[in-house]
């Protein structure tokens, strides 16, 4: 080979590995240029993500958001898991029964409105199924839960901000970048322009966790916001603080609502009770006691807790605890309180039995060493059963349940 050859050669090498260094530089480049774009537009992502009250949930669901009918859907076990977790279905009916601090709602799959606190508002598709799941629209439980929802279609973000909950609110100084983690390093997720306002999350002398308009969430420089405001503070159902006399009126409302919620419980009921299904639940149920039992009333979660934030000993059911009557200790009086409170709840009860009649409360009281009741039920098996105080167990036979102490002094038919 020639000297003039080898030195082309050469030459040709180098130009090569020059060309490669330069296509490298250029596509290094065009990488870092393209990143810059991206991360300065508003993400979207193909499942609807939710933020809750300033939390991204979405990744902890069960089930995936559900976009039909210009609605977004929520799981009923999702909504139990991160709005109410007393919410429940009613197995016989279909029905699903919601509370609130102050609301109780009703809805169905396939029916158009959704009743709170006994008022029909009319919606539409309001409850949907979808794989033998029923999902509900989360626009649709606004007046329910007293929360503000929103859906922003740019970013496909849902967000539920709770009106009880403080919330403060800054505008950009000038056109920020929002960081989506909490140092100067990490990338930017959006651009706010200058005087839009944002929501603060947490606050300190560097960095201010926020959320945006779109609903991403991320960080900014304390220093480039101004005007904080605080759009609303925390605000709690109870308030401890006041006179006897203001607990007492919030304890009224309180069964007030708990009333109207035992009321909508029974009338979507099966109104012949069973023993089998009913057996679970009351089991384990560490509230209830055998009038709660025989009548089959419950006591979720949030009515404990309100009742316990107004009453030291909470809630305890006693012949009388819903008609306001508190003294039971003779056989007149232990009557005329399940009366009345069978009235206030539109229990019917008739004393003339009917032989055939599957559904019956055997009462019964003890007079020493001192005045008590126990209460005894017929189910739709043709056992009677009974629950032996709060926490007892569930105890079943072929006549009416009860300690050799008590004596039985009368016998209704229920829903008859």
């Amino acid at each position: 080979m020639s000297k003039k050859s080898s030195k082309h050669i050469k030459n040709k090498k180098q130009n090569n590995k020059g060309y490669k260094k330069i296509a490298f530089v250029v596509i290094f480049i065009l990488i870092v240029i393209i990143a810059i774009k991206n991360s300065n537009k508003v993400q979207n992502t193909e499942n609807t993500q939710i933020i809750i009250n300033n939390n991204n949930v979405t990744k902890e669901l069960q089930n995936n958001l559900i976009k039909e009918n210009d609605k977004i859907y929520m799981s009923f076990e999702d909504i139990q898991k991160f709005i109410d977790n007393t919410i429940y279905k009613e197995d016989e009916t279909g029905t699903i029964i919601t509370t609130s601090p102050k609301k109780l709602a009703t809805l169905k799959t396939g029916e158009d409105q959704i009743n709170i606190n006994g008022a029909s508002q009319k919606g539409k598709d309001i409850v949907i199924e979808k794989n033998d799941k029923d999902y509900i629209a989360i626009s649709e439980l606004e007046n329910v839960y007293d929360y503000e929802f929103k859906y922003i279609t740019t970013t496909n973000i849902a967000t539920i901000d709770s009106l009880n909950k403080k919330m403060i609110k800054a505008y950009a100084k000038k056109t920020l970048k929002i960081k989506e983690q909490n140092n100067l390093f990490s990338k930017n997720i959006e651009k706010v322009e200058k005087g839009n306002w944002l929501v603060c999350i947490e606050q300190d002398r560097n960095l201010t966790k926020v959320r945006t308009q779109n609903g991403n969430i991320g960080y900014v420089q304390t220093n480039k916001l101004n005007n904080f405001v605080t759009e609303r503070e925390d605000f709690n159902l109870v308030d401890n603080s006041n006179s006897q006399t203001n607990n007492k009126l919030e304890y009224d409302e309180l069964l007030e609502l708990y009333i109207k919620y035992l009321i909508v419980r029974q009338s979507i009921m099966n109104k012949i009770p069973s023993y089998r299904k009913d057996y679970k639940y009351y089991v384990n149920d560490r509230l209830g006691n055998c009038y709660a039992y025989a009548f089959r009333f419950d006591l979720p979660d949030y009515f404990d807790v309100a009742f316990r934030e107004v009453h030291n000993n909470g809630f305890y059911f006693n012949p009388g605890c819903f008609s306001g009557i508190k003294k039971i200790n003779t056989r007149d009086k232990l009557l005329e309180a399940l009366y009345n409170d069978l009235d206030v709840l539109n229990i019917k009860y008739n004393d003339k039995l009917d032989n055939d009649h599957l559904y019956k409360v055997a009462v019964f009281q003890e007079i020493l060493p001192e005045p008590d009741f126990h209460f005894s039920r017929l189910n739709g098996n043709g056992l009677w059963s009974c629950k032996n105080g709060i926490g007892g167990e569930i105890e079943k036979g072929n006549k009416p349940v009860a300690g050799f102490a008590y004596k039985l002094i009368k016998v209704l038919d229920i829903n008859k």
